[in-house]
């Protein structure tokens, strides 16, 4: 494939040798790379070269001439020697134009012309298969340095026989004389241009992409994996390479990674060997350890050289110092180029330098454990890198490990997401159909024929089908998820899904304080990890401003004896308040100041929020207002104004919600029998007989009205008589007694003892609407009942709450039904008119004195406004 080249570092080869005919310098020998027949790049080689020779000097401790000295002869004789080879290497020299093959081998083309050697395919007639053959050059050929070379890549790479090093299949002579080898031929590319394609890739898609190949980042540290085996069998068989970088690794179009070009590789411990037995089948006169690299020779690429090499350390070369040499090609995979740049010289003395390499600076985020590993290989010590590249190897394949579990994991978190989606939407059906379900319910009653209640069961059906269905996928979604963390135990992603799933179920249910709501805290403290800090601490905010300027007292909210009981905090002093820090929960601030009532004004702080204080319409800030002493009645309650959160959480047309409820004045008790009989007297007075008539509380039979209230002539005082309203025992013997609610009264009914009592007493009273009477009952923290949470029967007049049989209540019973602003009975006893729109009206409660406990709590129901019944009754509120 065609790829931009960059600049190749370059590799050196010194050996202090006995003469100066045997002291030689190779200067990039890229044994498979292309001619290099550019003026400039061999301009730059010499200046190189010559910075590398005073190096190199320093080593074999001769010394420096002082400037402006003629060089010495050693000198003379050194550069005259090293020059030589320098030239004979680094000119453009005459290609082979034929090849005299032995008869086995078919010549195919060349491949490519190297420092030493040129490669060409050719056909091995023998085996049928097409194979690479490397020639020595022909200028080269009888220079016993590069022969001895030459030999010795051939042989070390045919005894290391593993997958990832090139296999050698042949060694021989040409019909000229020249050594040749034979090899597997690699069809791929160097790693040097696949990091060149990813990086190239991954910075313009700015994160990791992949190669044209499809090569990621994690396929990348496989193939180096695959590098550290190969060179951790060397190392096993006493082997250090000395010339690790990414142009010397080979990657096939399979896959495959091959580490090549052996020229310059070590046998610790070893002498000439089998290469000095092969020069003399040759003819070629060799002297003991005559090729023997010795203290104060520098091999390798100075890009990527240990510290030790670079400094002819030759005694300490070992298997770590390949060890650093793969930690430097890491750094490359990380960034996209070698660690060290600049001339020869500049890169010989950062290597040869105590600084360590720098920290890679990539194109996206590196692994945590990767970035561990490279700066173990990069170790300045060499104890203190991997002890050879094997146990490298076993550290990259454990991340490698890891990296799969983590992409399982991934994949899972993946599919949950998909399940998620799946459950969202069969948990709004199911909100549908349970809505549908309790419409039918309330038309529905249990004596009707089976015939009339097939619609109901069908709705029945149709939700317990859904739940099934909600819990199934529930399910799956969270064994998803879990399954994810059994892969990867700490894998943020698992961990965030988990964490935002239960947030959002804790939302939805955190208003009922359930057990339910309080598992999915649990488990969001569980599985948090930051994201939700803030909302498990639950802390928010208090602005408050009041009109007048008043003293405030906080208490808070705490369950005693299953009733919230308000539990002195401290004293805020003086109002405003702005942005005061509370932990979430519920609140009375006790307001007081000169002339004025005091006000107990209930405070909600939800968690991570604040105490809304201002109108939905305009969004202005509004003060509390105080009232003056004597504004109201002492059997009036004030409800300031502010948000409240009313509604049912199980009915579409009355869904749970926060609303903003304008201040207002409620009847602390509802109208009584006594108080209605005063009001239908007084129509009498006022000549107002039918009115009178029509306003009395009855019973609606199929042929007649039963009239609660009798009308009868009554005695006066001063021996007249009058008619006169009075009560006495029903059709059942049962006496209504005064202090009960009026009964039995419908919506208009009630609607004309408001204009009644309005135009009697000066003031505007009506009938409330329905987020009124919730919030006069719940405050604005949610609660079921006036007095918490809990329920407890005896606390308001139910059926199940006393013995005997059920009957109305006095309203002055039951202390303990009573709300935050001092209204009572809101939970039993008898349920209120409220009007719910301009044409509807409804009976809101939380139950009556006939009701079980099925219906406590939440409890409307639509009606006519001619509907009476013997549980509802009236209560009034006006606008201030």
């Amino acid at each position: 494939m065609a790829k931009d080249k960059k600049q190749k570092p370059q590799t050196l080869f010194w050996d202090e040798e006995s003469s100066s005919d045997d002291f030689d310098t190779l200067v990039d020998l890229d044994d498979e790379g292309e001619e290099n027949s550019d003026n400039q790049k061999k301009k730059e080689r010499d200046t190189n070269f010559e910075a590398s020779f005073v190096q190199q000097l320093d080593e074999l401790d001769v010394p420096k001439r002082k400037e402006k000295q003629s060089p010495s002869a050693v000198e003379r004789q050194l550069m005259s020697s090293q020059v030589q080879l320098r030239d004979l290497l680094t000119q453009p020299f005459s290609r082979t134009q034929s090849f005299e093959l032995p008869d086995r081998y078919q010549f195919q083309g060349v491949l490519g012309v190297g420092g030493m050697g040129e490669v060409i395919r050719v056909h091995d007639r023998k085996l049928g298969r097409y194979v690479a053959m490397k020639i020595i050059r022909q200028d080269l050929a009888h220079h016993r340095q590069v022969l001895y070379r030459f030999i010795r890549e051939a042989q070390i790479s045919a005894q290391l026989e593993h997958p990832n090093i090139i296999p050698i299949h042949e060694i021989g002579e040409l019909v000229d004389g020249r050594v040749y080898f034979s090899m597997k031929e690699v069809q791929g590319d160097t790693l040097e241009n696949v990091l060149l394609d990813l990086h190239m890739n991954s910075r313009k898609a700015g994160r990791w992409d992949k190669t044209i190949d499809g090569v990621d980042f994690r396929g990348l540290i496989d193939m180096f994996h695959k590098v550290c085996e190969a060179i951790g069998y060397a190392h096993q068989h006493g082997v250090i390479h000395r010339d690790l970088k990414p142009e010397n690794i080979m990657v096939g179009a399979f896959g495959e990674v091959l580490v090549m070009d052996w020229g310059i590789a070590k046998v610790l411990g070893d002498s000439e060997g089998a290469a000095s037995d092969y020069f003399e089948e040759l003819g070629v006169p060799v002297g003991r350890k005559k090729y023997q690299t010795r203290m104060g020779s520098v091999s390798g690429t100075p890009a990527y050289m240990a510290p030790e090499q670079a400094r002819g350390e030759i005694d300490r070369l070992c298997a770590q110092t390949d060890v650093f040499s793969l930690g430097a090609i890491l750094y490359e995979i990380f960034s996209g180029r070698a660690p060290r740049s600049g001339s020869v010289h500049q890169m010989l003395e950062q290597a040869q330098s105590a600084d360590k390499i720098s920290e890679p600076q990539a194109t996206a985020p590196i692994p945590e454990e990767l970035l561990e590993i490279f700066h173990k290989a990069t170790a300045q010590k060499i104890e203190d890198r991997f002890p050879d590249a094997a146990a490298l190897g076993q550290a990259i394949y454990d991340w490698l490990i890891g990296a799969r579990k983590r992409e399982q994991a991934l994949d899972r978190v993946k599919k949950s997401e998909g399940v998620l989606s799946r459950l969202n939407k069969v948990r709004k059906k199911l909100q549908r159909a349970s809505v549908a379900l309790e419409r039918v319910r309330r038309v529905t009653a249990s004596f009707q024929p089976v015939e009339e209640k097939k619609e109901l069961w069908k709705k029945e059906d149709e939700c317990r089908e859904l739940e099934l269905e909600v819990q199934e996928l529930e399910i799956e979604m969270l064994q998803l998820l879990r399954s994810a963390l059994t892969f990867e135990r700490d894998l943020p992603e698992a961990h965030s899904a988990l964490a935002a799933y239960h947030h959002q179920r804790h939302l939805e249910l955190s208003a009922s304080d359930s057990p339910e709501a309080a598992q999915h805290l649990r488990l969001l403290e569980i599985h948090d990890r930051g994201e939700f800090s803030s909302y498990i601490k639950g802390d928010g905010f208090l602005t408050l401003h009041t009109n007048p300027v008043a003293h405030a007292k906080l208490f808070r909210f705490e369950e005693k004896g299953r009733k919230l009981v308000p539990v002195f905090q401290k004293d805020l002093g003086r109002t405003p308040f702005i942005r005061q820090k509370l932990p979430m929960g519920s609140y009375i601030v006790e307001l007081s100041t000169a002339g004025h009532e005091k006000l107990q004004l209930p405070v909600y702080i939800p968690r991570g929020g604040k105490h809304l204080d201002r109108e939905p319409k305009n969004k202005k800030k509004v003060s509390i207002s105080l009232l003056r002493k004597g504004q109201i009645d002492s059997d009036e309650c004030y409800v300031p104004a502010g948000w409240a959160w009313v509604g049912n959480r199980r009915w579409e047309d009355n869904q749970w919600r926060r609303v903003w409820v304008d201040e207002f004045i409620m009847q602390r008790f509802p109208v009584t029998n006594e108080v209605y009989l005063t009001y239908l007297n007084e129509l009498l007075d006022e000549g107002e007989r039918e009115k009178a008539i029509e306003a009395v509380p009855y019973y609606q039979s199929a042929t007649q009205k039963d009239m609660v209230y009798t009308l009868k002539e009554i005695e006066q005082e001063d021996g007249s008589s009058k008619e006169r309203f009075v009560i006495e025992p029903d059709a059942e013997g049962d006496l209504w007694e005064l202090n009960w609610p009026v009964l039995l009264v419908s919506y208009y009914q009630a609607e004309a003892y408001a204009k009644w009592l309005s135009e009697k007493t000066g003031k505007s009273w009506r009938i409330p609407t329905d987020t009124e009477w919730e919030k006069s009952k719940r405050g604005v923290d949610g609660r079921i009942f006036t007095w918490g949470n809990c329920f407890e029967a005896t606390w308001a007049a139910l059926r199940d709450g006393k013995r005997g049989r059920p009957l109305p209540s006095s309203v002055y019973d039951y202390p303990e039904d009573e709300s935050i602003y001092g209204v009572r009975g809101l939970c039993g006893n008898a349920s209120d008119w409220c009007s719910i729109g301009q044409d509807e009206v409804a009976i809101w409660g939380g139950a009556a004195w006939s009701h079980s406990i099925l219906y406590t709590g939440d409890f409307c129901m639509k009606q006519s406004k001619h509907f009476r019944a013997e549980t509802t009754t009236i209560r009034l509120v006006r606008s201030l």
